[in-house]
Order: C-alpha cells, then structure tokens, then sequence
C-alpha cells in the first residue's frame, strides 16, 4: 500500500506541520513514545533522534524495530508492535497486561 496522489493541501499542510514540528520539540513535555523503522526509506531516522533528544519530556522512550519500514502498521507481523505501545500506555496509566 502507497500514497501515489496528494492533493495540493495535503502537501501544504504537511509542510506546515514539519514546519511547526522542527521549532517545537522543547514544548512537548508529556510522557513521548517514539517508534522508528531500521529500514525506513522515507524518514532521516538519525536527523528523527536528534530532534527527538530535544524533547522537553523527562520521560521519552525510543524503539527502534530494525527490521521494519516505514509505514509499522503494515509489516507483515505488527503484533509486537502495537503489543509495545500498549504496554507503554498502560504502564503509564498504572495498569498492566
């Protein structure tokens, strides 16, 4: 699955946002989860950690899935995926599995 067409405001507001995204790291003060893709095409996962090490939060935590591309959702084994997001979120909420 791939995006092959954008409307003009799509793109636009997708500048916007990456825009606003690169001036804001330091106002982001929740507890921040970050996934990234060891084979990703399509973001700078190095350029993607230096701005999330600017993160205001003290509490970040980054996985990597080195074996992934881009788009989680859609590897062919997502399970342990969205498994590590839950556990996060629910850690967070007191609660566990």
């Amino acid at each position: 699955m791939s995006l092959r067409e954008a409307t003009a405001r799509f793109l636009a507001e997708s500048r916007r946002l990456d825009g606003f995204m690169a001036t804001t790291p330091e106002w982001i003060h929740v507890p921040t989860y970050l996934a990234l893709a060891g084979h990703d095409r399509i973001i700078d996962n190095e350029a993607t950690r230096r701005w999330f090490d600017r993160v205001a939060a003290r509490e970040r935590t980054l996985r990597l899935y080195p074996e992934a591309h881009h788009t989680l959702e859609f590897e062919p084994e997502p399970s342990g995926i969205f498994e590590d997001l839950a556990t996060w979120v629910l850690a967070r909420c007191g609660r566990t599995r």
